[in-house]
């Protein structure tokens, strides 16, 4: 019986920590701020190109009618993410590409693209924008998300305040 009770009880602690990590982290933790200049304005990236996008915190935001686009910004610095759908940990800092995007301050989620030329755009004191379009539903309460951007700093939009 004690090797039957001992096997249970690392069992239970093995899935007790799981849970517990997973309980660990649910809202996003901003990490690093990057360099910027004084306050320049605000810019829409060109949307030359398209990227999908994965949503983290689906509650973040009211979602609008699929096709239909909007802004999101990005954030200017790097965040730990931990998506609501499997646990998942994403810290855009390690992935030398992934941006996260919010909406009204709030991380909705991140995408692997535009990096670059949104880190010069923040260097030059911009608030970095990117026009967005949800297409359907990944799963329940999880939008499919894109993103349109430029991965060259000579295509943007001035966004008058």
């Amino acid at each position: 019986m004690g090797l039957f009770n001992n096997l249970k009880d690392a069992v239970k602690k093995t899935v007790d920590e799981k849970r517990g990590a997973a309980q660990l982290q649910r809202a996003p933790i901003v990490t690093a701020r990057w360099p910027k200049a004084k306050y320049a304005g605000k810019l829409l990236m060109d949307n030359s190109f398209e990227m999908k996008a994965y949503v983290y915190y689906p509650q973040a935001m009211p979602w609008p009618p699929d096709g239909e686009r909007f802004a999101l910004e990005v954030l200017p610095g790097d965040a730990v993410l931990q998506s609501l759908n499997g646990g998942n940990l994403m810290d855009t800092a390690a992935d030398g590409n992934a941006i996260a995007l919010t909406y009204n301050g709030a991380i909705v989620g991140v995408c692997w693209a535009f990096r670059e030329a949104a880190m010069h755009y923040v260097s030059q004191g911009y608030r970095v924008y990117l026009e967005a379009e949800k297409r359907g539903m990944y799963r329940e309460n999880i939008p499919n998300l894109y993103v349109f951007g430029s991965k060259f700093t000579d295509n943007y939009s001035l966004i008058y305040d």
